[in-house]
């Protein structure tokens, strides 16, 4: 409901004409909620006008087309078509889409809406309350059981016991390997389990115990099971700035998912995933590194980045607590907080795979040898997995082109750079208008240390480059420096040249011309 009104109010141009007051409390109810008065068109109106009509009115068209033309035969077709005159289901869905009638069905849409939740706190809207008996988030297909089954174990504890399972995945070849991994704790005399935890296990190939894999390695291997994993390895590589050290130490569990059933005994979970970690430290020597997704379950995941004060306060507080519960269990294992936003699992986790080669481990400032500063994109192999990347990110046109075979080497090229650099680069590109070629005469190269020393800003450059790009070199393009770029991708390398100038911070530009006008 709160979708499709929030669609009609932008196309009908209602979100231009109203403001809404910012919402301090929302311990208010629903109803409360509809009854208090905001501005809409430069006039004093109470919320539920509004609801009634950006809301209730889209919900009762699609209501009639969906009986017209979507229902099956039932009893009440003939009492439908005798109440107002007609014989047919297109005759009925004219007859019903006219005003009155229309404005009829939408206030009763209302009235059911209204009854049904009016009670409701507008927090409740944005957390889960727990159902007493029920998981919030385990179920049944919580594990995908799709790898290949290693032998499962079942661990005694005091009055109850842990089973663990897990499966190993090999259709993705690298030198990383993943395992899925699950445990669930049982009471004695139970047919349920009543405590759940899982998530996924990475080993590194290892050569004289260096990693010969990186991380780039390790989103690839992820993407063996969910968009979820890919996310929680990239937050992790975002997150910690050591996370090429730790992987040097140590191979990683992620636990994603570990609740207790809700209304039994206060820490059953915490005995569930004390367990597992013992029978992952059993199979897997190398594990000491253990990473948990404190993104609290409870909270509905919204669309964007913007959320309620109130409910950014609640959602933290719930994170801090989460972390300091994992700090005094002392679990014996490095213990790391990982936050996943999934606003778009699958869209953000197809741009995070399409980085993920290539972020090495080594000295990010290393010789790049000839020819190493080109772009070298393999259209061919990869023409299915581009195409579905530029239609997640809006250019279909692009991407049908690509489809119809066009020559289209250099647009492709030019939006997957702003795809991989454009998120995570905060400075400004070399214009492509400045007449800038790599090979071109009269660049100054300027060897790495150099710049440290020397160029203010390049220090400031090189902290905010993600680590899964590089830099290849820094030249003196006639009194400007130009920082060349890399980042290699399953597609190939794609290389961007940038200046030290940071981006702007984003204004509302449309506000600051109509104050001129």
């Amino acid at each position: 409901m709160v979708s499709v009104g929030n669609v009609a109010m932008r196309f009908l141009g209602g979100a231009t004409k109203v403001v809404f007051p910012d919402l301090t409390n929302l311990g208010i109810t629903f109803g409360e909620f509809l009854r208090r008065n905001i501005r809409f068109d430069d006039r004093e109106v109470p919320v539920e006008v509004l609801f009634c009509e950006f809301f209730c009115e889209p919900i009762a068209s699609a209501l009639i087309h969906v009986i017209a033309y979507q229902a099956h035969e039932s009893p009440d077709q003939k009492a439908a078509f005798e109440e107002i005159g007609v014989s047919t289901w297109d005759a009925w869905a004219s007859e019903m889409a006219k005003p009155d009638r229309h404005i009829r069905l939408a206030n009763a849409v209302a009235d059911v809406a209204v009854e049904t939740i009016a009670a409701r706190t507008l927090l409740s809207f944005f957390i889960r309350a727990p159902v007493v008996g029920k998981f919030s988030t385990w179920g049944p297909h919580a594990n995908s059981g799709i790898g290949r089954n290693l032998p499962s174990r079942v661990i005694q504890g005091d009055g109850y016991s842990v089973a663990t399972s897990m499966s190993r995945y090999e259709e993705i070849e690298c030198s990383v390997t993943a395992y899925e991994w699950e445990a669930k704790l049982t009471m004695a005399g139970a047919d349920e389990p009543d405590a759940a935890a899982c998530g996924m296990i990475y080993v590194f190939e290892r050569a004289d115990g260096v990693p010969v894999g990186d991380l780039g390695d390790l989103i690839e291997v992820s993407d063996s099971v969910a968009d979820t994993d890919i996310m929680q390895t990239r937050a992790f590589i975002d997150q910690h700035d050591d996370a090429a050290d730790l992987v040097e130490k140590s191979d990683l569990c992620f636990v994603w998912l570990w609740e207790r059933r809700s209304g039994t005994d206060k820490g059953l979970g915490a005995k569930c995933l004390e367990l597992a970690l013992q029978d992952i430290r059993r199979r897997f020597k190398k594990v000491r590194t253990v990473l948990f997704d404190v993104r609290p379950g409870q909270f509905v995941i919204g669309r964007g980045d913007v959320e309620p004060p109130m409910v950014a306060i609640e959602r933290q507080t719930a994170i801090e607590n989460l972390v300091a519960y994992i700090q005094r269990i002392g679990l014996d294992f490095e213990a790391r907080p990982v936050f996943t936003r999934l606003n778009n699992p699958q869209r953000d986790s197809l741009l995070a795979l399409g980085e993920s080669i290539g972020m090495g481990m080594g000295d990010p400032y290393a010789e790049a040898g000839a020819g190493a500063n080109d772009t070298t994109i393999d259209l061919d192999t990869w023409e299915a997995e581009i195409t579905d990347l530029l239609r997640m990110a809006g250019l279909d046109e692009l991407a049908g082109r690509l489809e119809d075979g066009e020559e289209v080497d250099l647009d492709v090229e030019t939006a997957l750079k702003e795809l991989v650099f454009g998120p995570h680069v905060q400075y400004l590109r070399v214009s492509s208008t400045s007449g800038f070629y790599p090979t071109q005469v009269g660049i100054d190269p300027i060897p790495h240390e150099l710049a440290h020393e020397q160029i203010e800003g390049f220090d400031d450059f090189c902290s905010h480059l993600p680590v899964h790009m590089r830099i290849a070199s820094v030249d003196d393009v006639e009194g400007s420096i130009v920082c060349t770029v890399c980042a290699s991708t399953p597609f190939g390398k794609l290389t961007e040249y940038f200046t030290l100038i940071r981006k702007p911070r984003p204004i509302n530009i449309e506000s600051f011309f109509l104050n001129l006008m």
